[in-house]
Parts: C-alpha cells; sequence; structure tokens
C-alpha cells in the first residue's frame, strides 16, 4: 500500500511538473466567493473592460467584415502566426486611402488617455501612420511604427502608447488610419490591435535618451547599476484627487536625475519595479516633495493593492512615516509598461523618515561627538550581501544594514560603532536578566515598545514571509530617541496570501519566533501590549474589508488600470489547496479572494490573540530517581534552561521522556492551527474525541518541543552497547557558489547509519565575515571564502567550500542544473552510498538541491542529500525531482552474507547435507547425510561446490548413512581418507560400495560380507623404453595409413 501510494505521488509530480504554464492556466475559468471558496464557472469569465475602450483585434474585426479600405486599393490579409492583419500596396495607394474601422466606439466613461497600437512596418521599411476619427482631415496622432527584426516574422509586435489626453476625447467615434509617410515603393506593415485606453489614473511618460543608455540595458543589469537619463510627463485625469490632500491632482514635466531597476525576487520578472531620482525636489500626487521615488510593480499581487492597504493600515495606526503611494499608468518611450504604484521611497528626509539627516552636509558626515551622533539612522534588516553600504551583526546573528548613514564615498568610525553597540545594548537587554542590560536598563527605555507591537501586530496579521527575514524591514533611531521598528515596506509578495490560498492559510502565528520576538513575548508586560492593541488594528481591518469599505474604494480606483495591466501582462496564478493545480481569477474575484482571506484571519486571530501571552509553567528534571533541577517555562515555549545531565557508568544519556495529559483547551492552545472550522473530516473526528477524553501523551520529549504544561522530564539512559554511534556525515554539496543577489544556500547532512541514537549536529563557520551557517541554511554576508564545517558529537565530520561570488561574478557564473549519473547501482544489504550527482557547468552559482522520492523503501531508503541505505534484498528505484525534471536510478540490493562461508554452517548441495570443517586456503567439509531418508544410491564426491567456492569432502561423520534402509549403493569420493561401522548402521539392503580412492581406509567389520567394496585398479607405471615403442608403433600405424 505505502508503494501504491508513493508510486501515485511520483506520477501526479510529475505530471505536474511537466503541464506547460500554458497548459495550466489557459483554460482554467474560476471565481472566489466572499467566503474564499474559489469554483469553476460555466461559461469563461474574461478580464472584459467595459464600453469599448478595450482593444479592437485586427484579425476579428476582418473576420467581421468590419475591416475596409478605400477602393479596396490596400491588400489585407490575416497572419496565422501572429494573429493580426498584414497591410501592403504601393506607396502611392496608401498614401491615397484610408483603413477604415467600419464601427462607431463608444467612449461614454472617461475621456481618453492615449492610444495603445501594436503594429510592426516590414524589415527595412519605415512608415509613419496616423490615426483619424469620424473622417477628419486632420490626425489625432501620429508614429513611425517599429521595423521587424527579422525578415517576414510578424510576431512580437511591440506596442506604442501616444498620449491623447489633452483632446478631450469622448463619446461616439468612428476611427481611420493611414499611412502619412513610407520609405520604400512599396509598403507592407502589420498591425495587431488598436486600443482607445480610458484616462482613470495618472499615467507617467518617460522620455529616455537613449544615446546614455538603453532600456534594454537597465532592465537587464541585474545589480541595478545601468541607469537611463531623460524626463517623465505626469499626465493626470480630470478631477483626479490626491488622497494625502484632498486636492486636485496636478500634472507636469520632471527631469531625471536618472532611472534604473530595483528589487530583489521581483527583479526577475518580465514586468519590473523602478526607482527614480529626480534633478529637483517635486510633490508629486499631493506625497510631499522629493527628489526619491520608487515605481512598485505588484507583479505576484493580482489585486495590486495588498501594499496599499498595509499603508493604509499603518496609517490608521498612526505609524509614523508610513509610505504614501498613488496609482499610475507607465509608459516608457511609447510603450505601455502597466500599472504601478507611485510610491514615497524609504529614506531619511523631511518628507520620508523625518529624523535628523546625518548625510546632510560635511561637518554632520564627520561629526564625532555625543549628542549629535545619537541619530538619526536608519537601519534594515538580513542584507542580502550584495549590498555596498556598511552592515553589523550582533551577538545573536541578527544583522543590520546601515541604510543612513550610507558612508558612500566616506567612512565615520564612531558613528558606525555608535549605532552597532546600541542595537546590541537593545540586544542585551532583551536577552537580559529581567530584560535588562548588563548595565542595568531595560529594553524598553532602549527601543519604542508601542511601534515594536504596531509593527509586530501588521507583519502577523498579514503573515508576511519577508518579515523580519529581509531588507524589507525597516528601524530608525532618532538624535537623542529610542530605536523604533518602521516604516512598513513590501507587502505584495509573500503576505496577505498572495501567491497562494489554502485551508490553512489564515490560521497560526508566524512571527513571534522571529529575531528578538522569541524571547520579548516572555516579558508579560510586552505580550500584554500586543494583546491590548489587538482591538485598534480589528476596527481598522474591519473598516477596510467591510462593504464600500477602504478595499472597495481603492479596488473601484485602480480596477480599470489594473484590467488594462492584465490585458499585457496577464494574471499571476496563485496556488489553491494543496495538490491541485494552480488557478487564474478574474479581478473582481481576486479582490474578494483577498477580502476573504483578510476575514478568515481576522477571525483567527480574534479567537486565538489570547494565546500569544506566555503563561508561565514549571519543568522538573528528574535523573537517577533524583530531580536535579526545577525550572521556569512557558507554556508553548520551548525550553530555555536545560540542566547538564549526570552521568551513569555503563550508560549513555538518550534524551527525555514524559507523561501527560491535556484537556481539549490545553491542547488547542499548542495547536492553534486546528482551531478553525475549515477542518478534514478525520482532524474533526480527532478534536471531537480530545473534546471528550482529553490528550494523552507518554514518550521522548525533545528540548525543541513546546512546553504543553507543567511537567516531569526523566532522563532516559540506554546501555553503552546499545549505542548506535555516527558513522559518516555525507553532505549534498563538498563546494558551493553562491550569489549575493540570492544571499543563501542549503546544505543537507545526512549522517550514517540512519538509526544513530545521536545524530545531533554542529554547523561552523571558518569566517563568519564572509557566510554564517545555522542548522545547514548558508547566509551570506561578502564575497570571499569560508569552509562550513558539520560534526556529531561523537566527532564525525564533514566540510563544504564556501564561494560567495561578488557582482561581477554573478554576472558571469550561470545557475546550475543537476544530472543524475547513476541509471542503475547494485547494493550490499546494509550499505550506504550517495548517488553521483553533478550539477553543471562546474563553477556554477548554487541552486536548490533536487529532491528524492523512494519506491519502496523496505529495499532501499533514500535521504534528502540522495544518500542510499540497502535494508533488504530486492530491486526498486529512487526518483529525483527538480524543476519539473524527473530522473529515475534503479537500485539493485544483494545479500552478499549468504555467500560468505562460515565453518561450522550446514549446506545441503543436490540432497547431500554437508558441514564446513576449515575455510580459507583449506577448505574442507564433513559429509552428514542426506536429505531424503528413502534414497535407494547416496553418491559423496570428492569436491562440492558451496557458494562459487569448491571445498574437499575428506570425512563422513558417524550414522551419515544410518537409518538408510532402503539405499544398495553407495559410492565414496576420492578425497575421503576412513571409513567405520558406525557410519553404516542398520543399512541392512547395502550390496555395494565403491571407492574412487585405493587410500582409503577401511575399519575392520564396517561391512558384512554381502556388500561387495569395489576399489580402483592399480595403475602400472610405464617404462621410457615401452614408451618409446608404443610412440614408434603409431608413428608406423601413421604412415602405413598415409600410404594407403
Amino acid at each position: 500500500m505505502r508503494r501504491e501510494k508513493v508510486v501515485k505521488a511520483v506520477a501526479i509530480l510529475m505530471s505536474v511538473c511537466m503541464v506547460t504554464p500554458a497548459t495550466v492556466f489557459s483554460n482554467v475559468t474560476t471565481k472566489a466567493d466572499v467566503n474564499g471558496n474559489v469554483t469553476a464557472t460555466d461559461k469563461k469569465d474574461e478580464l472584459k473592460i467595459e464600453g469599448d475602450y478595450f482593444r479592437q483585434y485586427m484579425s476579428v474585426l476582418l473576420d467581421q467584415g468590419k475591416l475596409k479600405n478605400d477602393n479596396n486599393t490596400i491588400e489585407m490579409t490575416k497572419d496565422e502566426k501572429s494573429k493580426s492583419v498584414i497591410f501592403s500596396g504601393t506607396k502611392e495607394n496608401l498614401l491615397e486611402n484610408q483603413i477604415v474601422l467600419d464601427k462607431t466606439l463608444n467612449f461614454n466613461g472617461s475621456k481618453i488617455d492615449r492610444i495603445s497600437l501594436d503594429a510592426m512596418s516590414e524589415k527595412g521599411t519605415t512608415v509613419t501612420l496616423g490615426i483619424y476619427v469620424d473622417g477628419a482631415s486632420e490626425p489625432i496622432a501620429k508614429t513611425v511604427l517599429n521595423r521587424q527584426k527579422k525578415k517576414n516574422d510578424w510576431r512580437n509586435l511591440k506596442n506604442i502608447s501616444i498620449d491623447i489626453s489633452s483632446l478631450n476625447l469622448i463619446g461616439e467615434h468612428t476611427v481611420q488610419l493611414k499611412v502619412l509617410d513610407a520609405s520604400a515603393d512599396n509598403v507592407k506593415f502589420d498591425i495587431s490591435s488598436i486600443e482607445f485606453v480610458e484616462s482613470t489614473v495618472p499615467t507617467i511618460y518617460f522620455n529616455i535618451d537613449e544615446s546614455e543608455g538603453t532600456i534594454a540595458e537597465m532592465n537587464g543589469s541585474s545589480d541595478h547599476s545601468a541607469e537611463c537619463y531623460g524626463s517623465m510627463t505626469m499626465t493626470v485625469p480630470d478631477n483626479y484627487t490626491c488622497e494625502y490632500t484632498g486636492k486636485k491632482a496636478k500634472g507636469g514635466t520632471y527631469q531625471l536625475e536618472y532611472i534604473r531597476g530595483r528589487g530583489n525576487s521581483t527583479w526577475s520578472v518580465d514586468k519590473k519595479p523602478y526607482k527614480i531620482k529626480l534633478d529637483k525636489k517635486a510633490d508629486l500626487l499631493g506625497m510631499g516633495k522629493n527628489k526619491h521615488w520608487v515605481l512598485l510593480a505588484n507583479y505576484y499581487d493580482n489585486s495590486l493593492l495588498r501594499n496599499k492597504i498595509t499603508y493604509w493600515l499603518g496609517s490608521q495606526l498612526n505609524m509614523p512615516f508610513t509610505p504614501k503611494s498613488e496609482p499610475v499608468d507607465v509608459v516608457m518611450n511609447g510603450e505601455y509598461y502597466g500599472s504601478y504604484f507611485l510610491c514615497e521611497h524609504v529614506r531619511v528626509g523631511k518628507t520620508r523618515v523625518n529624523i535628523d539627516d546625518l548625510e546632510a552636509n560635511e561637518d554632520a558626515m564627520h561629526e564625532t561627538q555625543e549628542p549629535f551622533i545619537t541619530g538619526g539612522y536608519l537601519l534594515s534588516l538580513e542584507p542580502y550581501g550584495n549590498e555596498e553600504k556598511k552592515s553589523f551583526k550582533t551577538k545573536k546573528s541578527n544583522t543590520f544594514l546601515i541604510e543612513s548613514p550610507s558612508f558612500e564615498d566616506y567612512y565615520n568610525e564612531t558613528q558606525y560603532n555608535y549605532i552597532k553597540n546600541y542595537v546590541q545594548s537593545v540586544e542585551d537587554a532583551i536577552y537580559g536578566k529581567n530584560f535588562k542590560n548588563e548595565k542595568g536598563v531595560s529594553y524598553s527605555d532602549l527601543m519604542d515598545v508601542a511601534s515594536t507591537v504596531y509593527y509586530y501586530l501588521i507583519q502577523e496579521f498579514s503573515m508576511n514571509g519577508d518579515g523580519y527575514v529581509s531588507t524589507s524591514t525597516y528601524l530608525y533611531k532618532p538624535r537623542n530617541g529610542k530605536l523604533f521598528w518602521g516604516p512598513l515596506w513590501d507587502f505584495d509578495y509573500v503576505a496577505w496570501g498572495s501567491t497562494e490560498y489554502d485551508d490553512f492559510s489564515t490560521t497560526g502565528w508566524t512571527e513571534n519566533s522571529n529575531m528578538w520576538l522569541e524571547k520579548l513575548f516572555e516579558d508579560e508586560s510586552f505580550s500584554k501590549k500586543v494583546v491590548d492593541s489587538w482591538p485598534e488594528l480589528k476596527a481598522a481591518v474591519e473598516e477596510l474589508i467591510k462593504d464600500g469599505g477602504q478595499l472597495d474604494k481603492y479596488k473601484e480606483k485602480v480596477k480599470q488600470s489594473a484590467l488594462y495591466n492584465f490585458e499585457k501582462w496577464g494574471i499571476s496564478p496563485i496556488n489553491y489547496n494543496e495538490g491541485d493545480s494552480a488557478v487564474n481569477l478574474t479581478y473582481d474575484q481576486e479582490v474578494e479572494r483577498l477580502r476573504s482571506w483578510i476575514k478568515e484571519r481576522l477571525n483567527w486571530v480574534d479567537k486565538n490573540i489570547k494565546t500569544l501571552s506566555p503563561t508561565p509553567c514549571t519543568v522538573k528534571y528528574v535523573a537517577n530517581g533524583k530531580t536535579i533541577y526545577t525550572g521556569k517555562e512557558y507554556i508553548g515555549k520551548k525550553l530555555s534552561n536545560v540542566p547538564t545531565v549526570p552521568k551513569k557508568k555503563g550508560y549513555e544519556f538518550a534524551g527525555w521522556t514524559t507523561k501527560y495529559h491535556l484537556t481539549y483547551d490545553e491542547y488547542i492552545i499548542l495547536h492553534p492551527d486546528l482551531s478553525t472550522d475549515d477542518l478534514d473530516d478525520e482532524t474533526k473526528a480527532e478534536l471531537e474525541d480530545i473534546k471528550k477524553k482529553g490528550y494523552d501523551y507518554e514518550g521522548d520529549f525533545d528540548t525543541y518541543d513546546a512546553v504543553p504544561k507543567s511537567i516531569t522530564l526523566t532522563a532516559k539512559y540506554i546501555p553503552e552497547n546499545e549505542v548506535v554511534k555516527a558513522k559518516k556525515i555525507y553532505l549534498n554539496k563538498t563546494k558551493v557558489n553562491i550569489s549575493t543577489d540570492i544571499g543563501v544556500a542549503t546544505l543537507i547532512a545526512t549522517v550514517a547509519p540512519f538509526d544513530t541514537t545521536f545524530s545531533n549536529l554542529k554547523w561552523s563557520s571558518s569566517d563568519e565575515n564572509v557566510v554564517t551557517v545555522d542548522d545547514g541554511m548558508l547566509n551570506v554576508v561578502a564575497p570571499g571564502d569560508a569552509v562550513v564545517t558539520v560534526s556529531t558529537d561523537n566527532g564525525v565530520k564533514a566540510t563544504c567550500k564556501v564561494h560567495v561570488c561578488n557582482q561581477q561574478e554573478t554576472r558571469d557564473l550561470d545557475y546550475e542544473s543537476y544530472l543524475l549519473d547513476d541509471n542503475e547501482i547494485t547494493m550490499n544489504v546494509g550499505e550506504y552510498r550517495q548517488l553521483n550527482i553533478t550539477s553543471t557547468p562546474d563553477n556554477a552559482i548554487y541552486s536548490e538541491f533536487p529532491s528524492f522520492i523512494g519506491i519502496d523503501e523496505s529495499i532501499a531508503e533514500v535521504g534528502a542529500g540522495g544518500v542510499i541505505h540497502a535494508v533488504a534484498e530486492g530491486k526498486t528505484a529512487v526518483v529525483m525531482v527538480k524543476d519539473g525534471d524527473v530522473s529515475t536510478c534503479i537500485i539493485n540490493v544483494v545479500d552478499k552474507s549468504k555467500n560468505v562461508v562460515k565453518k561450522g554452517s550446514l549446506y545441503n548441495v543436490k540432497g547431500n547435507i554437508y558441514k564446513v570443517i576449515s575455510t580459507g586456503k583449506k577448505n574442507t567439509v564433513t559429509f552428514t547425510g542426506v536429505k531424503n531418508k528413502k534414497v535407494k544410491s547416496v553418491k559423496v564426491p570428492g569436491t562440492v561446490k558451496i557458494s562459487n567456492k569448491t571445498f574437499k569432502v575428506t570425512a563422513i561423520e558417524n550414522k551419515a548413512f544410518a537409518n538408510l534402509t532402503n539405499v544398495k549403493k553407495i559410492t565414496i569420493g576420492k578425497n575421503v581418507a576412513k571409513l567405520t561401522k558406525t557410519m553404516f548402521a542398520k543399512n541392512k539392503k547395502l550390496k555395494k560400495i565403491v571407492l574412487k580412492a585405493r587410500k582409503t581406509k577401511i575399519a575392520k567389520g564396517t561391512f558384512s560380507k554381502k556388500v561387495k567394496v569395489v576399489k580402483p585398479k592399480k595403475t602400472v607405471k610405464k617404462t621410457s623404453h615401452s614408451r618409446k615403442k608404443t610412440t614408434k608403433k603409431k608413428t608406423d600405424k601413421k604412415k602405413t595409413k598415409n600410404n594407403e
């Protein structure tokens, strides 16, 4: 049964991995109700843009007979590959005649902001196209079409967006197209679609001077070093009101100091985020004057609103310096890029993080005296390692990046040491006795508790996967002030259920064990502050998601812009429930999915918020029947003060055991994810049983287990001779290159034997200024080389050489792929072997290691690092899975111990039973009898083969033939030296003994007179003379024959 399940799982995995994105998403149509239930719709539910503001596809118009031209002088042909229409004709005909969309377009909403045209002219030909409405003599817009890159290849038509917002085009209109100029006498060009885009949000038009750096170079720069220069013009819809001032927004044209890429994981997708710096400060859309701005792409967020609602919640909680943002459409050098949010950049400044600026001037940069250097500092957490700014690490291995002062082109060691030591003093106080550091200063005197609480609540409620583990986590310290948490940043990718939606994605606490928080929650005053502050966030969330609330307001504001965005980029797929295929939703459905996620999360947090306040309990430790220590712990937390265990002669300590009973309420406190109605039937039944009977546990208790209540832990000892010691550590890698862009890699250590009694591993890095290691997780600090070592308690070690790549190496090197070199291997029972897995190319950058599935682990087990343990004879397979690729290795397990012949062992060879007397050079056996007692004839050979080895049969055991009442003939091999009477007792029918050797001695009275003993004849040695005569006779006979 287990094998069938594994095979089925592999089959499912392979089928899922092998499916192309187009197959997965193109035909899946779904809907989401307010409860978050996602179901298939009966009819395809498209991203519908209302009115005639959507794309007019030329091929569709041609099929409908609604695409015409004057006098039919222009040839119009559908191109099946590009799903567009190719227009061709002489230059003269094209200049004199129009292409007519034979339909009336109704623009009955807002005015038209821009015309979007997907078109291309033939390679080598320049075509200028004019766009007309209502048969006017002058075009409302004209553009030079992009040219083909490859002759006759009309795919990959490039978008052209033309600003016509100043024309106030609205109402019903007809549309005509006309060639205004062409560089060839015979002209051919292609148009896929034309779209009249409704003006609902501001549009930013970038005018990039590509002579100073191309857009392609900027978009291809992994480290964001490539910049573009030029200007940007912002157009604003009529009566568009700024959210933060309540006033009508204004557009304008602004010179760029630069625009470049930004972001880490979000930079790898097609729709890219950007950082903007203006040459002068400007107040854009009422968000305050500043040079520095960012364009958030929100690629993974199909609502486009997750960042926006997070910042709104922050403002409702009066969290200082929460970023402001406004939706915009972006067009760069005439190409539409999508729907973005123009947002404040997190940095020190009067309209940003408004604290004292230590980079304000030369004097500030070089100041070394307090109180001046006590602020301001802007910090972020856990840098990726590719940043050029300074960082520092605390005693608890928390790494902080100093965002400001940046120490760019200068360095102030006094300021650097001040903020480093200040943060360390905060950490020391958090972990100190009574939550005070060695100077007796409480963490609450050094760190603002209110900002810490609100920041945590937002991170926890949104279940932000980037919270506290990336540079999106900010802190700041004003002059003469405490350390504050904030501003909020980056909630579009792994927060608010953005990229997945399953039954358990809204339950549980995800952030309360991060960084300093696990220790902070042990302070009852801190945890009480968190619980007491929850109603404030709850009220804001309820205001957010109510009908007509802030979520609905933002949705209506952004919707039309979002629909145009998804026309270009498509909706990102999400995962719904484990094992199901990914699905994609319409925009309305996605917003309802977000609302549903928030509702479910709100209900769960509200029910369980009090469980964040830890309940103290006691843990008593007993060893050898005596209490050795009793300490204070907290329910739901892991042990913090474990005593040293006394030794016991002849035994080794093997961990702790315990026994306890939990009521239903106590059980739920430990398993808050089960306090939801959305459970499967089996889990519900188990919980019902616990409600009636409670929960009983008796067994091992690991030091990292959550303390369930006040309990007694009893030391477990095992005899030394029963201890299974580690013999070897297999690492999945012995060398690894890590990109600073990714910043992490995972080493997998497999201890053999698999059933090692003590398999605790210790990890260390030879240079923590290059890379740190925590339970196999490598974290980049800076480019360089180091050796990571892993060891067991009994001294078994393994090492891996780690190279952290600099930016140039990261650009030059490829990311590795993996090949399974073993197609089939043979192993002996009990053997361990690591599969031969080659990463290519040899010096590639780390990518995630493959996973492995054992088809039948009763024959061969497989560890996470590709280590195989042969369990029993048989044939099975191990499957390696990586990025959709599946490789298989056949495992043949043999038992060589069956072929080892041991002294004293009995073997049945062709019905005869032999006992091994000696092995090695002599290899002798004794004949002990036969299996079939009714045989009439027995033959004892001179030699016998056992396990492919030849043994001499040199003796016959007493009574070997006894009671063989039917035997008549016995043949004795040439190596048997002696026969005695006791060997042949009661052989009444025995008539003949055949001896193969004359030297075999027969004891007196062994056989009766009626038994005939046949011995081999004597061999007469021939003299040399007789041999010569014989040879001569043969020769003579041969001659005679030849003569005949």
